[in-house]
């Protein structure tokens, strides 16, 4: 089992920018960083330590920062101003999966294309294909 305590202290900032990068909002990275590790400690013995615990609360991060979109995205205004950066992050969410996932870990979560394989079961060369795709449906879509 691992130590959640000691994971936390030693990885809640660099999974609060990685959200951070992604939302632009430090309240809500704030509250995603906080469901990330609830999540982690809830599957806890899932983690079968074949990637970097690092690498598996970005995936985490990942999935609740995208269950939080879900939830919202009724709720958001149509007519507000767009923050810096906004525009490009919202072309990166909006991508189908798992174009969208593999461009966030790797360009904002800073995953090496090996970590990202693990996580998603794929090859290495698999990860760095749909990476390729993923930047030219990007460039299509801005």
């Amino acid at each position: 089992m691992i130590e959640l305590e000691k994971i936390y202290f030693e990885h809640s900032e660099s999974i609060f920018r990685f959200l951070f990068r992604m939302s632009g909002d430090s309240a809500l990275s704030e509250e995603v960083t906080g469901k990330t590790f609830g999540e982690a400690l809830a599957n806890a013995a899932g983690y079968s330590g074949s990637f970097k615990i690092r690498s598996w609360l970005s995936y985490i991060a990942y999935n609740e920062y995208k269950k939080h979109l879900r939830r919202t995205r009724s709720e958001e205004k149509s007519n507000r101003e767009l923050k810096p950066g906004e525009a490009i992050r919202k072309s990166i969410l909006s991508l189908p999966e798992p174009y969208c996932r593999t461009l966030t870990l790797r360009l904002y979560a800073g995953l090496p294309f090996s970590e990202i394989a693990a996580l998603e079961g794929l090859s290495q060369n698999s990860v760095k294909v749909i990476y390729c795709r993923a930047k030219r449906k990007l460039s299509e879509v801005m």
